[in-house]
């Protein structure tokens, strides 16, 4: 069956994904490309009716003598897909630059980038008693903002802020502690994110926290996933991005689990299903919803193992999939290592995971970003 190239152009990685979701698991390689302020990516297929499908695909195919810096980039594009031997001239011609390999072509930059589609969102937690860190950032604000100005230069693209640990056996705290503990810290954090372009999630499930410091953030992670209908519809009217976790318990109780006998794809499956119709029929648009299908909350190890290994079906849910599995316990079954040493493991997971195009990885340490993204980005 003949092969055809596609491509797609967007402002945005979101933009590229959401178009790209429906037909995931109908294409079988592709190439991430910038060109000025667009970001490119082409896909090969064998079918045929795809384009129908999306009609925001573009044909494209290998010309011979290119005239314009789109040409060139479709060519490069081609040539990596086949597996053409041309592509290793271009590459050898490029410089090497941070996000990529770049060749200037009729004085434009075309970079070959190195970062595929997935997202990244660093957790901040300014908690004492944080299941990975023991409480290395709590109230210790300078070394919280540079943390955060190395995780931009990284690559992030989303602030995690949370106040509360969720971990098993951790102590609950009330909103007004929550509140304190934050209110200091997020002002700073909220400039150093304009500055960089970041997005700011606040990791909460208490509305009063939520309402207190709504105006500051783009994201609410609620790991609850049952915010009362009063503060979704703040959320609603302040044009917010609501982050849903599938959780039986918070915190976390290693005592309750999905049944052994379950399908966990299933069960979260079905959650993501009914979690989608409530939010829409609430008022949500699509774009403003993130599903984490919460690994390690209320899953034994071998359950989140087999939810990593299949994350390619959350896709059916039509909607844009957290995953947060860094330094986290289901790891047992792997290493022995404390938690906080963890960071190997978790960069090879994540590896795996951006090559399903899951759409965000929420993870406590940025330094393995760009290691991962050179190497993941020579195979397609």
């Amino acid at each position: 069956m003949e092969t055809i190239f596609y491509y797609l152009s967007a402002d945005n990685r979101a933009s590229l994904r959401n178009w790209l979701r429906p037909i995931y698991d109908k294409y079988t390689n592709s190439s991430l490309f910038q060109l000025e302020d667009k970001i490119y990516i082409l896909i090969a297929t064998n079918n045929a009716s795809l384009a129908a499908e999306c009609p925001e695909l573009s044909p494209c195919e290998i010309n011979p003598t290119p005239a314009t810096p789109l040409e060139l980039l479709l060519n490069w594009g081609v040539f990596e897909l086949t597996g053409d031997h041309q592509q290793i001239i271009l590459d050898h011609n490029a410089k090497t630059i941070a996000d990529g390999w770049q060749l200037t072509f009729a004085n434009q930059d075309i970079t070959r980038l190195h970062h595929k589609l997935t997202e990244y969102m660093l957790i901040i937690n300014n908690t004492p008693d944080s299941f990975s860190e023991a409480g290395k950032l709590y109230n210790n604000h300078e070394k919280i903002l540079a943390e955060i100005e190395i995780a931009a230069n990284n690559g992030v693209s989303i602030v995690d802020l949370g106040a509360e640990s969720t971990r098993p056996d951790a102590a609950k705290i009330d909103s007004q502690e929550e509140i304190r503990r934050l209110e200091k810290i997020i002002i700073p954090i909220r400039e150093l994110c304009n500055k960089y372009k970041l997005k700011l999630s606040l990791d909460s499930y208490k509305p009063e926290t939520i309402e207190r410091f709504i105006d500051l953030i783009d994201i609410i992670n609620d790991q609850s996933g049952e915010l009362p209908d009063k503060t979704l519809q703040q959320i609603i009217e302040k044009n917010k991005t609501y982050l849903c976790m599938h959780s039986l318990t918070i915190p976390a109780n290693r005592e309750i689990n999905i049944p052994l006998e379950k399908n966990p794809l299933e069960i979260i499956l079905d959650w993501a299903e009914t979690k989608k119709s409530q939010l829409l029929n609430f008022g949500f648009s699509k774009d403003k919803i993130i599903l984490d299908i919460g690994i390690g909350f209320n899953k034994v190890a071998t359950q989140s193992w087999y939810l990593l290994n299949h994350a390619e079906k959350f896709h059916k849910a039509q909607l844009p999939i957290l995953i947060g599995h860094s330094r986290k316990s289901f790891m047992n079954k792997i290493t022995d290592l404390p938690n906080a040493e963890r960071d190997y493991e978790t960069s090879i997971i994540s590896g795996f995971l951006s090559n399903k195009m899951i759409d965000y990885l929420r993870i406590h340490s940025s330094n393995f970003i760009p290691r991962l993204n050179k190497v993941n980005s020579q195979f397609i």
